[in-house]
């Protein structure tokens, strides 16, 4: 059951992983959210047997390994203009002309930049010991959230057939 949408707003996402640890958490599920699309009631999604509580649009699911990065990468990646995905390129657009909108107007309660975006509105959510049990859950979020791409729902990720993350193949499909 989801909290209620103002305590929610202070979570961006219920539950979500509030002790993540680089060294300890090896592989990790993190999420982008529109800070300019707010929901008026929790936006709900389940994934097996839990249930995930939106305040905001989510916008773009990925992964991770400990130790690593990797939901930093996004944004520089678009910013230095080496995204080739033309969803993230069409999302992180839209992102980046709300801020400078948010910065001109001095809306104290949006982020002004990128770099206070990703430290409030780019959220941890879940953390994985087993490779198998990460993208079993990544590919069951963006399939019950829904991508641009297959216009059933926010995501900009990319749905392929083939994925690899180190030595782990398999066909099933998942986004790179």
């Amino acid at each position: 059951m989801c909290p209620n949408i103002h305590l929610l707003k202070t979570y961006k996402v219920f539950p979500r992983k509030l002790n993540f640890n680089y060294v300890t958490d090896a592989f990790f599920i993190y999420i982008y959210l529109n800070p300019f699309v707010e929901f008026q009631t929790p936006k709900s999604y389940k994934i097996g047997n839990r249930e995930f509580c939106f305040a905001y649009e989510p916008i773009y699911v990925g992964k991770g390994t400990g130790a690593g990065y990797r939901h930093n990468q996004h944004l520089s990646t678009f910013i230095r203009g080496n995204e080739n995905n033309s969803f993230k390129v069409q999302v992180f657009s839209e992102l980046q002309n709300n801020l400078a909108d948010a910065a001109s107007k001095q809306e104290r309660d949006k982020p002004w930049n990128f770099d206070e975006y990703q430290k409030q509105y780019v959220v941890i959510l879940e953390t994985f010991q087993d490779p198998r049990a990460l993208l079993d859950f990544e590919m069951k979020l963006i399939n019950n959230i829904g991508t641009l791409k297959d216009q059933k729902g926010p995501l900009a990720n990319k749905i392929v057939n083939a994925y690899k993350f180190g030595n782990l193949s398999n066909g099933r499909q998942i986004e790179l």
